[in-house]
């Protein structure tokens, strides 16, 4: 598998690895509990994580299937385009910028901890077999449409570094939730 499309694949673990530390043996009173400063729960982040891969696995599957049927083949080393290196930079925690989250991806209802770590683990799972499925073809020429804005476009490159990029600035959103608690 090309370099660039492993280490994404080891970013998606990396998250997986310190978002299941974080909630392993977390109470469910702490797990639901939202920070007394205003924002969201642990869980609603974790949600809020799974409802964007949710949104994201069609556009992926859009722009993989175009390659394939386009031909489009290359081998890196890829590059990222402007839109997909300025998000990466707005979410990369610690972040810099608050942005206002679509309600389509804004989690209301609070799942238990075991429901949404195993449906984390199937969308990560997924993510996984896009990247396997991306692989051998030229991933900075096809391009995905963002699932919180329309019309905004980002090379697919883009966007598989910028799903671990926000789960990491989510997971550190978390460690600070925990912290507060402590």
């Amino acid at each position: 598998m090309d370099a660039q499309l492993t280490n994404v694949q080891r970013e998606l673990q990396e998250a997986t690895s310190s978002a299941l530390r974080l909630v392993e043996r977390l109470p469910d009173m702490t797990w639901r509990k939202r920070p007394d400063r205003g924002g969201w729960s642990v869980a609603q982040c974790i949600m809020h994580l799974n409802k964007t891969t949710e949104g994201f696995l069609p556009n992926l599957d859009a722009a993989i299937r175009e390659g394939w049927r386009r031909k489009l083949k290359g081998s890196g080393p890829f590059h990222r385009d402007f839109p997909g290196w300025l998000l990466c930079r707005l979410v990369e925690p610690p972040y810099r910028i608050k942005v206002r989250t679509p309600a389509a991806f804004d989690p209301q209802q609070v799942d238990s901890v075991e429901t949404v770590m195993k449906t984390w683990d199937l969308l990560q799972g997924e993510l996984c077999r896009r990247i396997a499925a991306a692989d051998g073809l030229a991933i900075d020429k096809l391009k995905v449409v963002s699932p919180f804005v329309g019309g905004m476009k980002y090379n697919l490159l883009s966007a598989l570094m910028v799903i671990p990029a926000h789960q990491r600035r989510h997971v550190w959103q978390v460690e600070g939730i925990l912290k507060t608690f402590s």
